[in-house]
């Protein structure tokens, strides 16, 4: 991984903190384009997640984090990296069983993220 991915790394998870009043969860599809972040609601926590297209696949990175509390930014943060071949969908499950599909469209040019009702998510 090289500094401009760490740096980029470092912006989201910092994001995901800032946008602690404006994430919300993702009921209906949401189109992500390549380097287009999403924030979103998962579960109690708040999520952002980019990708980049590389070879026909979708190279996807979420980074999950609770809310800091107060002065103290002591919270824990979650990294789930996937690569996604094109036309192909992945599913990230959070610890408190939220779940979210990424389909990568088959010309890796976009992903789709779907939110997926709680009793689904153990269905796959």
């Amino acid at each position: 991984m090289n500094a401009r991915h760490i740096a980029l790394a470092a912006t989201i998870t910092a994001l995901v903190v800032l946008t602690h009043a404006s994430a919300r969860p993702v009921r209906d599809p949401v189109v992500m384009r390549p380097m287009g972040g999403v924030t979103f609601d998962i579960g109690a926590e708040r999520a952002v997640t980019y990708f980049l297209s590389d070879n026909g696949r979708c190279k996807l990175v979420l980074t999950q984090a609770g809310a800091a509390r107060g002065n103290h930014p002591d919270f824990m943060a979650t990294r789930f990296e996937a690569t996604i071949d094109a036309g192909k969908a992945t599913r990230y499950v959070s610890t408190d069983g939220s779940a979210i599909d990424f389909e990568c469209h088959p010309d890796a040019r976009s992903v789709r993220i779907r939110g997926v009702e709680p009793a689904l998510a153990d269905a796959r």
